[in-house]
């Protein structure tokens, strides 16, 4: 990606990526937007003083095990009851909002990264999901390209400002290595379920949460599934490259294919299954790496057309954050992601020991994380129920909000919310340990019928109160054949 040089009219002579970083960065605010919401009212539930794993015991245990603020980067060290957690998501959502209506957008970025990391350092197993490393990852790529230009400037006779060409390849490297490791781990994994490319075989009602559309694609002949099985490989191994396709080779082109073949992914994802914001951000993450001439293509089928951007001096040079120590972070953080995208090509075994443990160093922060989607396909599927009782026989069932429960439910859609509880229980019924503690402290708050835990649930058999005792047992559950109800069949399953 070439920084535009000025033709003598005063505009870019060769392409540019000023609109897609500027609606990048405002898309990457939206998504923070969305985040914390989503987690701000499960938070009480899952953190809280009274919820299934409160924040406040962790650091207490921090303290007798010698971990400090470098272990477990969070704000809550000052302070970790409910209404302090609230404040960091507040915190968040006003940097957010800020970033969003393009007011001192680079203090606003760093303000809602470190209220969401404080949040995930506390958050323990339930944002402990890669999605939320990627979310902190992307917003520190944002930075630079960060220009506080207000949000108007589109609409306006100027255009957003041209940034620098370091400063949009950050944002598309680290889309690149998340695309494609996701792909390398499916491969290095072994596991011949994807090797047969009979991964969607067992896709659709495997996964965490299906949702409305997933019991429809499973029905789908198999050798579609097979062939979008290939199509996925392809995909994740070969498109991302295209994002850093040079000009010489029609680097302009390759790249709108590149992104056409990525968000066409990530809409396949969407439409059949629940992540969370997950997608959202995977498409947003795409937006730097289109050229002007394209969105202004776009808007003008939409017969909205934007400004075309134009060069003008950058105002951080005005600035003590001049413009050369925004590019030298812009190229810290390349550096940062090439470290596990040559790990996921070549091994850690490439990197001596000072480089890998100055990259895990930096684990706690969540910079640079490593990604690598669904490596292994699971080819059953296991329900935690849980069951309370009033005399010690007839056992009531704990509904959840949106994980498989009733057979003649259809799935539901919950994206881009992100339940956690939910999540939580299914990697669980996979024996995940530290899930299994989630499950076991679940049954305990039920039996004290908590209510904060009890608003994570859709329906409570014994309206707020006490049960005499509660139960966790595991049923195997598949997908019906036909188009339903029922949409599912429930099976005995082997107690954990």
């Amino acid at each position: 990606m070439t920084h535009a040089e000025p033709s003598e009219l005063g505009r870019p002579a060769r392409p540019t990526y000023a609109v897609g970083a500027w609606c990048f960065v405002r898309g990457v605010a939206l998504v923070q937007i969305v985040a914390f919401v989503s987690f701000a009212v499960q938070l009480d539930g899952l953190i809280g003083a009274r919820g299934i794993l409160p924040a406040k015991d962790l650091f207490p245990l921090a303290r007798q095990t010698g971990a400090g603020f470098w272990d477990l980067p969070t704000l809550a060290w000052w302070g970790s009851s409910d209404l302090e957690l609230h404040a960091l998501v507040w915190l968040g959502l006003i940097g957010a909002g800020f970033t969003l209506f393009g007011r001192w957008q680079r203090l606003a970025l760093a303000t809602s990264w470190i209220a969401y990391l404080s949040l995930v350092t506390v958050g323990d197993v339930f944002m402990s999901l890669q999605w939320d490393s990627l979310l902190l990852d992307a917003t520190l790529v944002a930075i630079p390209l960060a220009r506080s230009e207000p949000l108007r400037t589109r609409l306006s006779g100027h255009g957003p400002s041209i940034p620098h060409a370091l400063w949009v390849l950050a944002p598309t490297f680290l889309n690149v290595r998340l695309v494609f490791a996701s792909g390398v781990v499916k491969l290095a994994s072994g596991d011949p379920v994807w090797r047969e490319l009979r991964a969607l075989d067992f896709h659709y009602w495997t996964q965490p949460l299906p949702g409305p559309l997933s019991h429809w694609a499973h029905q789908l002949p198999a050798w579609v599934d097979h062939a979008s099985c290939a199509g996925v490989f392809a995909l994740e191994l070969v498109a991302p490259w295209l994002l850093l396709a040079p000009l010489a080779l029609g680097g302009v082109r390759l790249r709108r294919v590149g992104v056409v073949a990525l968000v066409a992914l990530q809409l396949l994802i969407m439409a059949t299954g629940n992540y969370g914001f997950f997608n959202l951000l995977s498409i947003v993450l795409c937006f730097p790496a289109v050229d002007d001439a394209w969105w202004r293509a776009a808007f003008q089928r939409l017969r909205r057309l934007p400004p075309e951007p134009r060069v003008r001096v950058p105002p951080e040079r005005n600035t003590r954050f001049g413009a050369r120590w925004i590019t030298a972070g812009a190229v810290l953080l390349i550096l940062l992601n090439a470290v596990p995208l040559g790990a996921t090509l070549f091994g850690w075994g490439l990197y001596p020991d000072s480089v890998r443990r100055a990259w895990s160093s930096t684990r706690p922060l969540h910079v640079a994380s490593s990604y690598g989607l669904f490596a292994r396909m699971t080819t059953t599927r296991t329900e935690l129920v849980f069951e309370g009782t009033r005399d010690g026989t007839t056992w009531e069932p704990y509904v959840f909000r949106y994980k498989p429960g009733d057979p003649s439910e259809r799935p539901r859609q919950s994206a881009p919310h992100m339940p956690r509880l939910d999540w939580a229980v299914w990697f669980a019924a996979l024996g995940s340990q530290s899930h299994l503690d989630v499950a076991d402290a679940l049954v305990e708050c039920l039996r004290d019928a908590e209510p904060d835990v009890l608003r994570l649930l859709r329906h409570d058999p014994f309206h707020g109160e006490r049960p005499l005792d509660v139960r966790m047992r595991s049923v195997r559950y598949e997908f019906t054949e036909g188009s339903g109800p029922p949409y599912w069949r429930t099976l005995p399953a082997p107690t954990l």
